[in-house]
């Protein structure tokens, strides 16, 4: 029984000094299983080394849970930023219209060289580079991409 019992107090002792995070949940339940034994066999010692080792790994458990909760809480904020530019662009660009392209003057251009664009295809796409509607969302994009880093 003593060869057992030395065994078992070596291995502990060298999981406790040599825990990681690579093997916290292993480790927390080795700790757990050897207490248990020990509790059994009413030895305080080897309940003392395996009290040490679930610690050690419930504290590598707890630094990781305050990882992902410190990433959790810096996602929200991103998130919430995001939707702070989302609902100013909404408001600026189309609840109160502070800003409307205008775009008429290049329409009239297009319109007045209708029949040569069509020839060559090109009328469409200018039609297309030239509506307010793409016009207010590429710049809206382009607003959100510039604005971000300075609400992050």
């Amino acid at each position: 029984m003593d060869r057992y019992r030395e065994l078992i107090l070596t291995l502990v002792k060298g999981w406790t000094e040599h825990a990681n995070e690579e093997k916290r949940y292993e480790t927390r339940f080795l700790a757990e299983a050897i207490k248990g034994m020990a509790t059994h066999l009413k030895d305080v010692e080897v309940i003392g080394y395996a009290t040490l080792l679930e610690d050690k790994s419930n504290e590598l458990i707890q630094q990781e849970d305050a990882a992902w909760n410190y990433m959790d809480t810096y996602h929200d904020d991103f998130i919430e930023r995001n939707e702070d530019i989302r609902k100013l662009c909404i408001k600026v660009f189309y609840k109160d219209e502070q800003f409307k392209p205008n775009m008429s003057e290049y329409r009239a251009i297009l319109e007045k060289n209708k029949g040569p664009l069509t020839k060559t295809n090109r009328y469409e796409k200018l039609s297309r580079y030239i509506d307010e509607n793409r016009f207010l969302i590429k710049y809206i994009t382009r607003l959100k991409v510039t604005c971000k880093p300075h609400f992050q």
